[in-house]
Order: structure tokens, then C-alpha cells, then sequence
């Protein structure tokens, strides 16, 4: 049996989508940065809903795109399909659900858009809705199409949990919920005097949707640029984090191609639908205060592909510009080979690895990683008793490692190792619980995360 890999459909994404906006010649180098991406090679590796969101994201992002084309019955069922995936594989892709449906709602037929028109920013920008393919009268809005869509999407995400149907009991100022197939029942405070019961499908997913927006309100304790806080909500947090992750070399050929697409007067109703999402996403982060990490603007990152990828344009019919861009390609393998096979703990080139955790840590660089190559230098230095202080959800015992629990504030003697996040002091009651290390000869830094000091015996405490 045949299945494409979670990467793989992207990548496959990628390519159609940059050959339809731009040629087929971009859409080659649009893949072949996607593939040298550390963030996307990363976030697809590990469990979590991140690379899916970001896949899924794009996929409703391009269908729609394809819609407008084709808005015929079909058509809308795949989309409503895709929009429904979306919303399981990220919770915070409800944002781009709506705006997905209002676009449904609005887009003209294609006897009165000019789909696929390519001009001048200002012509269309002059133009508001109407250069845009956007309709402004109720009247004529596609209100089947888009009731179509959103009836599909929901029955996804409703098979997507089964087909749960919850009780949910409202008395005395709380409000409890039955889930089935699960046996622990969740009591919330609510001031709702009442008492009466409803009975509500994919009550799941509502209530994961709650906690993240409850989660939101009360902040997450993160770091940024060497300070802690309990809250978050810092608002450079993301495009500062962006700026140190992201390579740099896809950040100035997306600039690069903006630039081109603006000069060439390439820019389409399509481009433009398309980059609403990036920048949309861009804003929820920002003003948001859970700041723990660029994954979560990773939906963002194909659609700089998009762009960096319109930069090959100003390449047409020039070998000598295409060969420097093949110069530009062979410099991104090699940056992001810096970090194989740790790409997680991935920084651009302005950013050494010895002082990567002064800027960034939690999801940004150490996810407790580091544990196989921490192995492999006790096994090298089996006169040394380690004292660890390790980020991480599991006993570094289970991979063979003897070692003694490093505690915060606790001084020692002898070869000390610290995960990253821990000498960040992110999450320590004392933020400088693990700085007095910073005094003592470093050894080494494994895997980009463990930094392993050495503490003579007559060190003071």
C-alpha cells in the first residue's frame, strides 16, 4: 500500500502551487528550498501538530485558490474536506477556517472576477474587494457554496472524534462534561445560574479550543533575549524569533521576490488571497501571549517559500543570475547541515551555538534532545561521574546514562552537564539557579542543547 508522508504532500503542494502562480523553473527552486528548510525538516520529524497544521493549512489555502477557478460542487466538497482537516490537525487554525469561508462566501463568478489578472499592488490595492475578486453585495454572495463547505468541514471534524456526541450539564454556577468513550469527567467553573443540560457534538474539540484561549489569557512563562517572564506577551517575540531561526538566506530571497513581483507587476488576485493567511497568522502570534516557540508561526514558513521562490523570476533567460542562485542554494545546504542531524536547535549563521541559549530556549532549541550523543560521551569518558540538570520528560537512565541529579542552586565539583533551557532559566524558580556554572571552563556543547562545564576540586562553593 502506497502512503505519502506528511513532508512529502507538502513538498508535492509546494511545487503545484509555485508553478501555477510563477513557472515551473520556480516552482523546481521553491522545492528545493522547502527541502533544505531545518524548521519544516524538524517539526515534520517529530510528533507533534505542527508540521500537520502547517500542512494542512497550505493544503486549504491552495484548494481554495483552485476553487476560485473552479467553483463547481465538487470542487467546494474538497474543500469543505480539507477545511475540516485543518481544523483537527491545529487548534488555532479556526481563525483561517473563517476567513476560508467569508472568501467562499464573497468571491465573484468568474464572469465578473478577473482570476488569474496579473498587474500592478497599487491596481489592485486601488480597487479594495472588487481587484480582489471579492463581491460586495449580499445578494449575489455564494451563500449555498459556502453552507456546502462549512457542512462538510463539520462532519470531518465530528469523524474526526468519532462522532461523540456530550452531555453537558450546566447547575450551580458549573458546568460539567460527560465525554464519550472517556471515563474522567471535567467540572469548570461558569456563572450560569440555571440548571438545565444540552447535548453537543465534537464537544472536544470546543473544549480543547477553550483551553487555548483560556492558556492565551494567562500567558505561558517564556524567554526572550535573556529575560524571563511568567506571562509572555512580548510583541517582538515572534519576528525576532523568525529573524534568529529562519535561515537567512530564504528571508532575503522572499524579500527578494516581493521586490521582483512588485517590479515585474507580476502579482495576481491569487498571490495576494494567499498572502491575507501568512500575515493573519503573523498577527494572532503576535498578539498573542503563549511565546514558547517559532512552531508556531510555522504555517507561515511555505508561503515565504512561495515568495523566495518568485525570486527565480528574475532569473529568466540568465545563466549568470541562475548560476548564482545555484551558488545560493549549495550555501543553504551547507547551513543547514550545520545542525544535522539536531535541527530542532537549528540558528541562523549570526547566531553561535555556544550562545544560542542567551537569546532563545524551550521548543526554540532544547526539547529535552541530546540524550543518544550525552551516551556517547559518558561512554568516552568513563572515569566521570556526571552531574546532570536535564530538561526532559524521561529518565536519562532508560538510555544507559549514570548520572546524579544536578538540583537548581546546587553547587559541585567535578563534570556538570545543563541542558540549555535550564542555564536560560526559563521554567527554574531562579532564573540564575544554573549561572554560577558560566565561571568554569566549558568542554563541550552536545547535540546543540547539553553543555557540559568542568568544575576543578577546589572550586569554591
Amino acid at each position: 500500500m502506497f502512503v505519502i508522508s506528511p513532508s512529502a504532500a507538502l513538498l508535492v503542494l509546494l511545487w503545484f502551487t509555485s508553478r501555477r502562480l510563477f513557472s515551473e523553473e520556480a516552482a523546481t527552486f521553491t522545492l528545493a528550498l522547502a527541502v533544505l528548510s531545518p524548521d519544516l525538516i524538524a517539526h515534520f520529524s517529530l510528533a507533534t501538530t505542527d508540521g500537520a497544521g502547517t500542512l494542512f493549512t497550505f493544503a486549504a489555502v491552495a484548494q481554495l485558490v483552485h476553487w476560485r477557478h473552479k467553483p463547481l460542487r465538487g470542487e467546494t466538497v474538497l474543500l469543505g474536506i480539507a477545511l475540516g482537516v485543518m481544523l483537527i490537525a491545529k487548534l488555532n487554525t479556526l481563525p483561517v477556517f473563517l476567513v476560508c469561508l467569508i472568501l467562499i462566501l464573497m468571491s465573484q463568478s468568474s464572469e465578473d472576477a478577473t482570476q488569474g489578472q496579473s498587474g500592478n499592488l497599487v491596481w489592485f490595492l486601488e480597487r479594495g474587494f472588487r481587484g480582489l475578486g471579492l463581491g460586495w453585495r449580499p445578494r449575489f454572495w455564494n451563500w449555498g457554496k459556502a453552507a456546502l463547505a462549512g457542512a462538510v468541514s463539520f462532519l470531518v471534524l465530528w469523524a474526526g472524534y468519532f462522532f461523540h456526541v456530550s452531555r453537558v450539564i450546566f447547575s450551580n454556577g458549573m458546568v460539567t462534561l460527560h465525554f464519550a468513550g472517556y471515563t474522567r469527567i471535567l467540572t469548570y467553573p461558569l456563572p450560569v445560574s440555571k440548571q438545565f443540560q444540552i447535548f453537543i457534538p465534537a464537544c472536544e474539540y470546543l473544549t480543547g479550543l477553550g483551553m487555548v484561549f483560556v492558556h492565551n489569557l494567562d500567558g505561558h512563562r517564556s524567554f526572550f533575549l535573556g529575560h524571563v517572564s511568567p506571562t509572555g506577551g512580548w510583541k517582538l517575540y515572534f519576528p525576532v524569533a523568525i529573524l534568529l531561526k529562519w535561515p537567512i538566506l530564504i528571508l532575503l530571497l522572499a524579500l527578494l521576490g516581493g521586490l521582483v513581483l512588485l517590479r515585474q507587476k507580476r502579482f495576481t488576485q491569487d498571490l495576494l488571497l494567499i498572502s491575507i493567511f501568512p500575515l493573519m497568522f503573523l498577527a494572532m502570534a503576535i498578539s498573542g501571549h503563549i511565546n514558547i516557540g517559532v512552531r508556531h508561526v510555522l504555517p507561515v514558513y511555505p508561503f515565504l517559500l512561495l515568495y523566495a521562490g518568485a525570486a527565480w523570476e528574475w532569473t529568466r533567460g540568465l545563466r549568470k543570475r541562475q548560476a548564482a542562485f545555484l551558488v545560493v542554494l549549495c550555501l543553504q545546504a551547507a547551513d543547514c547541515l550545520r545542525y544535522a542531524p539536531d535541527y530542532l536547535s537549528y540558528f541562523n549563521a549570526f547566531v553561535s551555538p555556544s550562545h544560542s541559549y542567551q537569546y532563545l530556549s524551550d521548543s526554540n532549541l532544547d526539547w529535552g534532545q541530546g540524550l543518544v550523543a550525552l551516551r556517547k560521551y559518558q561512554d568516552a569518558h568513563l572515569g566521570e561521574m556526571l552531574h546532570l540538570a536535564y530538561f526532559g520528560s524521561i529518565d536519562p537512565a532508560w538510555y544507559g546514562i549514570r548520572y546524579v541529579p544536578l538540583g537548581e542552586d546546587e553547587r559541585v565539583t567535578g563534570t556538570v552537564v545543563v541542558s540549555a533551557t535550564h542555564l536560560s532559566g526559563q521554567l527554574l524558580k531562579n532564573p540564575d539557579g544554573y549561572h554560577w556554572l558560566l565561571a568554569y571552563p566549558r568542554k563541550t556543547i552536545l547535540n546543540h542543547t547539553l553543555y557540559v562545564f568542568e568544575i576543578p576540586a577546589g572550586a569554591t562553593p
